[in-house]
Parts: C-alpha cells; structure tokens; sequence
C-alpha cells in the first residue's frame, strides 16, 4: 500500500500550509491562476504521520472550549443590508494577537476571536453580501508590505452585556496598539475576498485559518486591519494586543457582523 504523503508549501512567512494529497481537494470556484502571492512557495513531499500530532495529543493549546462539539454552527446572510453574522468564540487572549478572527483552534492563543464555521461557508457568505474582490498585501522585504487594496468593511461585534442586554461593539475596539490598552490609531477594515490555488480547487484561508487579520505579512486572511496611510507605501509591521477587558467575562459566545462600509452621499447641489 502506498504511503500517504503531503504536500507543504514553505515560505518565508512564518507560515505552513499543508494539502493532503492522499483524497480529493474540496470542491470551489475556479479561478483561472492561484493567487495570494504563495508562487515562490517550494513543494515539499513528506510523510503524513511526520505532519500529525503524536496519537491522543493535540497541538500545544488545541483545546476545545465547552460546548465546541456537535454541528459546526451556521453563517448567515442578510442580503438587504448585506451584513453576514458568523457566530464566534471569545478567547480572551492577552498580549500580542495576530488575529482578531481564526477558524478552528490553531490559533486560539494568538487570536482574539475564533470561530466553528467552515471557511468556505464564511467565503461564500461574504460573496453573496456582495462583496467585490480586492487585492492582498504584498510582502516587501523582511518587516513591510504594500497593504492590501478593496472594498472597505465595518466589523462589530454582537453579545450579551454583563446585565443582559444586546451589546455591540466595534471590532477595532477589541485590538490595542501597546501592551497597556493604547487604542488603534485611525485605519479600516479590508476586504480582499479568498485566496486560492490549484485552479480554486485549495482554499488557502481553509490551510491557515486565517480569516481576519492585523498581519499584513500574511496573504492568506480575507479581511486585514490596515492602518491609515498612503495605499501604496510599504507599511512596517507592528504588534498588536488584545483587550480582553472590553467583553464580560460572561459573554463567551458572540456574533462578528461585517457588513460593507456605506458610501458617503455627496451634498445636494
């Protein structure tokens, strides 16, 4: 019988992203070259049981919260407001957070919030909100990269209040730029839709978890927090922080609403 291998792509990102070549790649939309900017990634062929955690044990802080088992819950669609609800976890991870969203559980300890959907459903989601495709980040050097470009969305957060009472709040509010809780300087949310290889057969997002992103580095996320500046210049990358302090401890469970940033109307004349 032969062995079961699988194919890693290394690159330079501090990220590894493996697809089982052992079954059928999930089904999706093709697109007619890969995109992401995962070109230069070289193929790696290793054995399957090198890449899985020892039988019995998780990867170091894969735990599943109470209440993670069962059906993964469902993304949902408002097509009038175009607003897509996908139900979350709260981690309340402190320091520095690489994620304000993350599918799975690989990246509980650096991601704010987390979440139980299928990727592809949260892509799928976001294209019927209506949503135009935009460009990742580009990464220059060692420390920058151009900042993505797309249609700019709004993110909130719904849960119960401390009293009970329906509660939203910012995305951005969730997220410091120091170690003290020093808000986020002016910036927007960017869309960029999901990047894919192998004629949209591999959903990278599905490899990465990378769903909503601060790391600008990271070409894989559909939505990046990009600071205010010029659309064009490399940006450094810089730490951010979670402010677990902002959600209840009570409110563990939550919903990220993202919707489109409504075009300013221009004065009558």
């Amino acid at each position: 019988m032969p062995v079961a291998r699988a194919i890693v792509l290394v690159g330079c990102l501090g990220l590894t992203l493996a697809v089982s070549a052992a079954g059928a790649a999930p089904e999706g939309a093709a697109s007619d070259e890969p995109r992401g900017g995962y070109g230069h990634l070289k193929p790696l062929v290793m054995e399957a049981d090198k890449l899985a955690p020892p039988a019995g044990k998780r990867p170091d802080g894969d735990r599943p919260a109470h209440g993670d088992a069962g059906p993964p819950p469902a993304v949902r669609v408002d097509p009038k407001t175009r607003t897509v609800r996908v139900p979350v976890r709260v981690t309340r991870a402190r320091g520095v957070v690489e994620w304000l969203l993350s599918a799975g559980v690989a990246h509980t300890r650096t991601s704010v919030l987390v979440t139980r959907c299928p990727v592809r459903a949260v892509a799928r989601a976001l294209e019927q909100a209506g949503l135009a495709e935009g460009r990742p980040p580009e990464p220059v050097g060692d420390d920058a990269a151009r900042p993505p470009d797309g249609p700019a969305v709004r993110l909130t957060l719904r849960f119960a209040g401390a009293d009970g009472a329906p509660t939203r709040l910012p995305a951005e509010d969730l997220l410091a730029a120091a170690s003290d809780g020093t808000p986020l300087p002016r910036g927007r949310w960017v869309y960029v839709g999901p990047q894919t290889l192998a004629d949209g057969k591999v959903l990278l997002a599905e490899l990465s978890g990378s769903l909503v992103t601060t790391g600008l580095r990271d070409t894989s996320a559909m939505i990046y927090w990009v600071p205010a500046s010029s659309r064009e210049a490399p940006l450094y990358v810089k730490a951010f922080y979670g402010r677990p302090e902002v959600v209840p401890a009570e409110a563990r469970e939550a919903v990220l609403e993202i919707r489109p940033v409504a075009a300013k109307s221009k004065p009558a004349k």
